[in-house]
C-alpha cells in the first residue's frame, strides 16, 4: 500500500510539473522554428491531450 501511494504522489507531482514546462517551451520563440507564432494553439491541444491521457491512467491505476 505505502509503495502505492508513493507512486501516486510521484506521478502527480510530474502532472502538476508538465504544464508551466509546455507553457514556458511554447511560448519562448524558436531560432529554428520548432514551434511557429501561429501554430502555438495546435501545440498546446496537443500536449494537454497527453496529460489528459495521462490522467486517465493515473485514475485507472488506482
Amino acid at each position: 500500500m505505502k509503495k502505492k501511494i508513493l507512486i501516486l504522489v510521484s506521478i502527480l507531482v510530474v502532472f502538476l510539473a508538465i504544464p508551466p514546462f509546455v507553457n514556458y517551451w511554447v511560448s519562448t520563440p524558436s531560432s529554428i522554428g520548432f514551434i511557429p507564432i501561429e501554430k502555438q494553439e495546435v501545440w498546446i491541444s496537443f500536449y494537454a491531450s497527453l496529460i489528459g491521457s495521462g490522467i486517465t491512467l493515473l485514475v485507472e491505476y488506482v
